[in-house]
């Protein structure tokens, strides 16, 4: 049979990506990992489930009204009758409902400054309302708030304290005991729910008993950040108020309270613009009841001296109508320069706008409102950040910016609408004068008596106005009511919004599969050796000559002999034949190599030395790795005879030639005793003329060489060999190795290389044969069904 050269192949190779194959082997391989992390997982679950604290959310909605669909409204008794009242800004009661001054009121009505928390088997559970002990407090230090008291109930009578961080003994007290202790002067009373059934089946005694004391400021920080505030949809004016707690009840409370302190401060600040009104209006009815009597008894007077009658001419009377109707728009007019002056003069004083003791509504001017709510706004958010922020806070330094800014805007506006007020009383002013030169025309005597009398119509409509308006805020005053009101009361869930169960598990089944398969894949992707064939051949065209199992017995370097029907045995066959195809002589003298020591290059040369002695040719096998002499003993071989001893001329040929016991048709010269200049006895004449007279003795010479990556004895080996055999271990040989084998074979230096895949655990998918002596490949249950599927896949891929 003629044989054939081997085929030059295209040194450009496609690049090797994520080995897919290997990641899939190794989740296989470690699936056990997957079911310990599924249990661990859902172990901690249960454990996270039970030891957190549960959390709590509960709502109530306040409806905010129209101001102006109020009955009876205070502001709206002190506007004229054309005006209307604006509608509420959502956003100012938003900051209103989160406002410190609010949480402040509610954290001191409601009993929240002593927490009792119950522990029992590492649990915690907080109380509120159900504790069976009460601790008082006759005096406290600050350190109070940082410490924890702790109670242990010894029986019905005593009980034993501690704190935090104590090294002594807790102490042992009675029951209303007073106790002096580094935090103040406190005591320990029994509840009423101390006899409670539910108490004592769960044993008191079984239990520690923990309480804190929280400042008001914290307390109002704490839930001043956890209440929401949120409009039920865009045009809606009704608002949801949301809290979080690890108690139902006491997120209740706290919201029912919250509306409770609003709607009460709505009707307390109503009814203090309404008595300051009435105050207002009652200093008004005293001057102008004054002015009435001192005109009326200047008229009698004037009458008296003047001996007139009462009756008055018609131009007169016409004169008269007409400066009345002038004088009322002058004091209209007059009324509001007044107001708009007084809110001036506030503003400029940097007063608070709850302080001020007249409404402006009155004034009929959007812009202003819109100022003061602003302001308003501005004032709440202040108060809200004060407790929490310093004032060289960036955010205090933005608000408190905002607020000079908005408070200048309205002293702005308002000098506007002064000087459009007086320029109205100009107006005014200028129609009175105009009757006043048509009263010239009028008897002198009939003129002063006019005028007195012009003074107390004036006065007098000025006074009716004042006691209706009186009237009037004095009824809005016995029923003010607020313009808002609860539309649900507060109600919490009844499971709690955290820990949710399902989503704790949920993420423990994730957890289970992603750590795992993140792990493996890092593992995968960081390994720079070489774990399929694929991925092998995706690195390299170099042809593959045969692929080996993985030799789990070390020192059984026979594998051919001692196991001939084992599936390694047909690999080697395998290669037998595959080698046939390999160069063009029928002499061959094949070298074996490998990039690293422990790839299996001695384990392939002698196995591959027996398989073909064991085809009746006649073989020997040269082990020119002069720097490895353990291989000896494994052999059961003279190690003191050999090739470094031949070379250096010690010995004979024949007597550095030992037949293997195994397989009589093979002989074997093994690298002999150590030498320091191993490569100058291989570049040596003596070594070319062993070869050629081993190529003409033998019918094929293995040559076991070194490692390629580590000495240069390989590339010395080369030049005598037709053929080359490069072993790559799977798991071993890295990649760039098999970069530096492209090298290699590009600039011609090994001759007709071929690649021996050693190591892998597929050999049954690749020939046929299970992992056993001699059995067919069975393709059933899981793992089979597995292997079929991955033998697809890798069908497909090289496809």
């Amino acid at each position: 049979m003629s044989l054939q050269p081997m085929p030059e192949y295209e040194t450009e190779l496609p690049q090797g990506g994520f080995d897919y194959t290997r990641f899939v082997k190794t989740l296989i391989k470690y699936w056990y990992v997957f079911v310990i992390g599924l249990a661990i997982a859902l172990s901690v679950a249960k454990w996270y489930h039970w030891y957190a604290i549960p959390k709590y959310s509960a709502s109530v909605t306040l409806l905010i009204k129209d101001e102006k669909d109020a009955n009876l409204s205070a502001e709206k008794l002190l506007q004229n009758f054309e005006d209307d009242v604006p509608k509420h800004n959502m956003s100012n009661e938003i900051e209103m409902l989160q406002s410190r001054s609010i949480m402040e009121q509610v954290v001191n009505e409601l009993p929240l400054s002593i927490t009792y928390l119950s522990r029992r088997n590492l649990k915690k559970s907080d109380l509120y309302k159900r504790t069976p002990i009460i601790v008082t407090a006759d005096s406290l230090l600050n350190s109070a708030y940082h410490s924890t008291l702790h109670i242990n109930i010894i029986d019905t009578s005593s009980f034993e304290l501690g704190f935090d961080g104590d090294d002594e003994k807790n102490t042992s007290y009675t029951f209303g005991q007073k106790i002096n202790t580094k935090i103040g002067v406190i005591k320990v009373n029994k509840a009423p729910l101390f006899d409670n059934p539910q108490f004592k089946k769960e044993r008191l005694t079984d239990r520690e008993f923990l309480v804190r004391f929280i400042s008001t400021e914290s307390l109002i920080v704490k839930y001043s950040n956890a209440l929401a505030v949120d409009k039920v949809n865009k045009e809606s004016t009704i608002l949801k108020l949301t809290l979080t707690d690890v108690v139902a009840e006491r997120a209740e409370d706290v919201l029912n309270k919250t509306c409770e302190v609003y709607l009460r401060n709505d009707i307390n600040h109503k009814n203090k613009v309404a008595s300051n009104t009435l105050s207002f209006i009652d200093d008004q009815l005293s001057v102008n009841s004054t002015d009435l009597k001192n005109i009326e008894n200047n008229i009698e007077r004037f009458k008296s001296k003047s001996k007139i009658s009462t009756d008055i001419s018609t131009e007169a009377n016409l004169y008269l109508e007409n400066a009345h109707d002038a004088d009322v728009r002058m004091a209209q007019v007059r009324y509001k320069y007044n107001v708009a002056d007084y809110v001036e003069k506030f503003i400029k004083g940097n007063n608070n706008l709850d302080d001020m003791s007249l409404s402006v509504s009155g004034i009929d001017e959007p812009q202003l409102n819109k100022l003061l709510d602003e302001l308003r706004m501005l004032e709440a958010k202040k108060s809200q950040y004060t407790l929490a922020a310093k004032a060289d806070n960036p955010l205090m330094i933005s608000i408190n910016y905002q607020i000079d800014r908005t408070r200048e805007a309205i002293v702005n506006n308002i000098s506007a609408i002064k000087k459009n007020l007086a320029m109205l009383m100009a107006d005014s002013q200028g129609s009175i004068d105009k009757y006043e030169t048509q009263l010239r025309a009028v008897p002198r005597t009939e003129r002063q008596l006019l005028g007195l009398k012009r003074q107390f119509d004036v006065k007098e409509q000025m006074y009716l106005f004042l006691l209706k308006k009186r009237a009037e805020t004095s009824i809005a005053l016995a029923s003010t009511v607020s313009d808002s009101h609860v539309v649900d009361a507060a109600m919490a869930n009844d499971a709690p919004i955290s820990p949710v169960k399902s989503k704790i598990y949920t993420i423990a089944l994730l957890m289970s599969v992603v750590l795992p398969l993140l792990f493996f894949y890092l593992k995968t992707s960081m390994n720079a050796t070489i774990g399929d064939k694929n991925v092998l051949t995706s690195l390299t065209t170099i042809p593959l000559l045969s692929v080996v199992k993985n030799n789990t017995e070390s020192t059984n370097k026979f594998i051919v002999t001692d196991s001939p029907k084992s599936a390694n045995t047909e690999c080697f066959r395998a290669l037998r034949t595959n080698l046939t195809y390999v160069g063009n002589s029928s002499k061959k003298t094949i070298l074996v190599t490998s990039s690293i020591k422990g790839e299996g290059k001695t384990y392939v040369a002698i196995n591959l030395a027996n398989i073909e002695a064991m085809a009746g040719k006649k073989t020997v096998l040269l082990m020119c790795d002069l720097r490895k002499l353990d291989n000896t003993a494994i052999l059961k071989l003279n190690a003191n005879k050999g090739l470094s001893n031949y070379l250096q001329g010690k010995t004979t040929l024949a007597n550095s030639t030992q037949q293997c016991a195994q397989m009589p048709n093979l002989d074997i010269i093994v690298p002999g005793e150590f030498s320091a200049n191993s490569s100058e006895l291989l570049l040596s004449t003596t070594m070319t003329n062993l070869i050629e007279t081993l190529r003409n003795t033998y019918d094929i010479v293995i040559i076991d060489s070194p490692p390629i990556g580590i000495v240069s004895d390989t590339l010395i080996l080369a030049t005598y060999a037709d053929a080359t055999l490069y072993v790559v271990r799977e798991n071993v040989t890295e990649r760039k190795h098999i970069t530096f084998l492209n090298k290699l074979k590009a600039e011609r230096k090994l001759k007709n290389i071929a690649i021996v895949f050693n190591g892998t655990a597929e050999i049954q998918s690749l020939y046929g044969f299970d992992a056993d002596e001699n059995n067919p490949l069975n393709n059933t249950g899981i793992m089979g069904k597995v292997r079929e599927v991955l033998s697809k896949v890798k069908v497909l891929k090289s496809t």
